[in-house]
């Protein structure tokens, strides 16, 4: 994945994801990173490519 499309996903996670996180987690129990994972495989992205975006999402940005 080029930097360019993982900035894409991430700007589009935050949207549609994120922002939206007490409404998809109200109580802060979910794992993150799998629903990331099952989000980015969702848009069409490679089973490693998810897996390196979810991981991405979770240990290098403020989301999820």
């Amino acid at each position: 994945m080029t930097k360019k499309e993982r900035t894409r996903l991430t700007k589009l996670f935050k949207v549609e994801v994120n922002d939206h996180s007490s409404k998809v987690d109200p109580d802060d129990e979910e794992d993150w990173k799998s629903l990331t994972l099952g989000w980015a495989l969702a848009k069409g992205v490679s089973p490693a490519e998810a897996r390196d975006f979810a991981s991405y999402v979770r240990y290098e940005t403020d989301l999820a």
